[in-house]
């Protein structure tokens, strides 16, 4: 750990979904290490991109911060006022006024990330810890912005970790595939599902009675991956998911989970959910491209 010439403190705004917001966790824990910092505040937006509470999938991080969630009603204004749900529409209101001058004073700032690359970034950020003038870091990104990827020291919510482990317990040894689709253009222009139907075969074919864990934004990829490999592909999707709730974000954080506890992991081109997947259980990925 580097002493710094002041006392500094640090405050982020993770953005993005899930598996943006676990870079930007990693890269925190990174930048604490590596610096005596003496106050971490991360402001965790309970919103549409990730609708939980930091503590809904998160029990404890290797170092001391201070989570503060902000919230938003999720639900849009015509909704609300076709079903009569005049308070949550004023309700609505007030927390957007106050969330936008919350994130205006905030921007104002701010110490921007994305648009550097991320060795630019490390970079710019050792400078920013370095200078005596510079006592308080404000960071707002959905990348990971300092050091490697790495969640092995973070502590994830123990009811999805004892239900992951219950599944293990059930399934014993298998492959796993995560088929990007829906507002993914790269992924599905990279990562066609002819290929993974491809790799099921190799993988059948070597084995008839292997396990392969099939993970999708797209209910038809996994009716089609079991309508084709009835005895061999498990799925838990559930048509009800929404990542507008703390329950579809628990169940995405289990779903990456059993991406993270297969032999080895076939991922769709540019995921990040397979890359923080990935890092998670330091198991074999591979990317099928085209």
């Amino acid at each position: 750990m580097r002493d710094l010439p002041v006392k500094k403190s640090l405050y982020i705004l993770p953005g993005g979904g899930l598996g943006n917001r676990l870079l930007v966790v990693s890269s925190i824990i990174n930048l604490v290490r590596d610096y005596d910092i003496e106050n971490v505040v991360i402001y965790w937006k309970n919103h549409n991109e990730c609708g939980c509470d930091f503590e809904d999938i998160i029990s404890e991080l290797p170092i001391k911060c201070t989570v503060k969630n902000v919230y938003y009603v999720k639900e849009n204004y015509g909704k609300l006022i076709s079903e009569l749900k005049i308070g949550e529409v004023f309700k609505k209101l007030f927390l957007s006024v106050r969330n936008s001058f919350f994130i205006g004073a905030f921007r104002n700032r701010l110490t921007q990330v994305n648009s550097v690359r991320l060795g630019e970034c490390s970079e710019a950020l050792k400078e920013k810890f370095l200078s005596e003038k510079d006592k308080k870091i404000y960071i707002e990104t959905c990348e990971q912005f300092y050091g490697d990827l790495d969640l092995s020291k973070v502590k994830f919510n123990k009811e999805v970790v004892s239900k992951f482990n219950g599944f293990k317990d059930r399934v014993g040894s298998y492959d796993a595939m995560h088929i990007r689709r829906t507002d993914h253009a790269d992924a599905i222009h990279n990562s066609p599902t002819a290929l993974f139907m491809h790799k099921a075969d190799e993988i059948i074919e070597k084995n008839k009675n292997a396990r392969i864990y099939l993970a999708s934004d797209d209910t038809t990829v996994i009716s089609e991956f079991k309508e084709k490999y009835p005895d061999n592909i498990v799925s838990e999707a559930a048509d009800n998911v929404t990542r507008l709730t703390s329950d579809g974000i628990r169940y995405a954080l289990y779903e990456m989970m059993l991406l993270s506890g297969a032999q080895t992991l076939y991922a769709s081109y540019g995921s990040t959910f397979s890359l923080v997947a990935n890092s998670m259980g330091k198991n074999k990925m591979v990317v099928l491209k085209k």
